[in-house]
């Protein structure tokens, strides 16, 4: 997370947070599925739709979710995590 304090020569400051990045709060929302292969056992990321829409809000509430889906689809994509319609467990 990045926080920025600017003091100004009068003693006066200007304090501000910045939201974390995407990947950042994908790492805490996704869960994982474990999956049987043939020669060994596959631990799969996997992130619900709903943890989607809910990330497209908090990051872009000035996008209607038409825009600001694609956008987060896309970093979910990159990060190798799938989405499932269901809660995972």
């Amino acid at each position: 997370m990045k926080v920025k304090i600017l003091i100004m020569e009068d003693r006066t400051y200007l304090f501000t947070v910045a939201l974390p990045n995407t990947g950042f709060l994908l790492m805490f929302a996704k869960k994982y599925i474990f999956l049987q292969g043939f020669s060994k056992n596959i631990k799969k990321p996997v992130i619900t739709l709903k943890n989607v829409v809910q990330l497209a809000r908090f990051k872009f509430p000035h996008l209607s979710l038409q825009n600001s889906v694609p956008i987060i689809m896309g970093t979910v994509y990159s990060c190798n995590i799938s989405v499932s319609l269901v809660e995972v467990d």
